[in-house]
């Protein structure tokens, strides 16, 4: 983080729950072993082990448009009973938001060394108007085999989710310049926020004041300020910590307390739009107390 004017982490927008928390490179136009450009998919096919592609419906329905090759090391988990769990939860989650932006939803697997981010989401074009998600089936399973039911994969989904809310066409705008008036800008896209978008606004609230003593030393300040993030993840980059705070936001009840990890919850609940979006999820996953 160079500049004040941060980095909006979209670059196809990682989130990886492993141990070492990188994440994997994935090239616009890298090539095969013949020299061959890879496609968009064959991509995310190598560095993911996507399995499934699924396309919403004009009726918010998901429905499965494209199969990939499981790999071996998969193949024991990657049932059909298992892959439609994650997709019906998937549907549950984004086809109640009512956002028109997200057209496929993919399944992946991750590598045979265990490497694999538990989601992600990137753009289909330059323009930003579509966008994609994709969750990690492997996780889905990890959950069901130590008595977890879908937890994890309820997380993961809505904190891709979140990060489709904060960074749409309706939030960014696409800019080749990489110069944003307001707004903080996004190198990998050529996008900008708009002044007034969720992400913007965060950023401005909760790390514009301490972004210096981030700069200077982040784990140092992580390690001092605990009460400024939800989990540790959050603490990674403000694009992840507006992700884990909405998902606080959707999964549990409003904070009472004072510290800022609190406020960034109770941020969203500046926004109808987005409080109305939280009552269909949780009404959705039935997990209104």
């Amino acid at each position: 983080m160079k500049r004040l004017e941060l980095v909006l982490f979209i670059m196809s927008l990682i989130f990886i729950q492993s141990c070492n928390k990188e994440d994997p490179v994935i090239p616009e136009k890298e090539k095969d072993e013949q020299g061959l450009v890879l496609s968009f998919e064959e991509d995310l096919q190598k560095h993911q082990g996507i399995i499934r592609r699924y396309k919403f419906t004009d009726n918010k329905k998901l429905v499965s448009s494209k199969e990939f090759e499981i790999p071996d090391f998969a193949k024991e988990y990657s049932t059909s009973e298992n892959q439609e769990k994650l997709r019906s939860l998937i549907e549950k989650i984004l086809a109640t938001s009512a956002l028109p932006y997200v057209k496929y939803a993919y399944i992946h697997v991750g590598k045979a060394n265990g490497e694999g981010a538990s989601g992600f989401i990137g753009y289909l074009n330059e323009d930003l108007k579509e966008m994609y998600i994709s969750i990690s089936l492997s996780e889905l399973v990890f959950d069901l085999r130590n008595g977890k039911k879908n937890k994890e994969s309820i997380h993961t989904v809505i904190h891709e989710f979140g990060h489709t809310v904060a960074e749409n066409v309706s939030q960014i705008t696409p800019n080749s310049t990489g110069e944003c008036n307001g707004g903080i800008s996004n190198a990998d896209t050529n996008g900008c926020a708009k002044k007034e978008a969720y992400i913007n606004k965060f950023y401005n609230e909760f790390w514009k004041p301490v972004i210096d003593q981030i700069e200077a030393d982040p784990n140092k300040f992580i390690k001092d300020h605990p009460e400024e993030f939800v989990t540790s993840y959050a603490a990674s980059n403000y694009g992840e910590d507006i992700a884990e705070s909405f998902t606080f936001f959707v999964l549990y009840d409003k904070p009472n307390g004072k510290e800022v990890k609190d406020k960034k919850v109770s941020f969203f609940y500046n926004y109808p739009e987005l409080i109305e979006m939280r009552t269909r999820i949780r009404k959705s996953l039935l997990i209104l107390r």
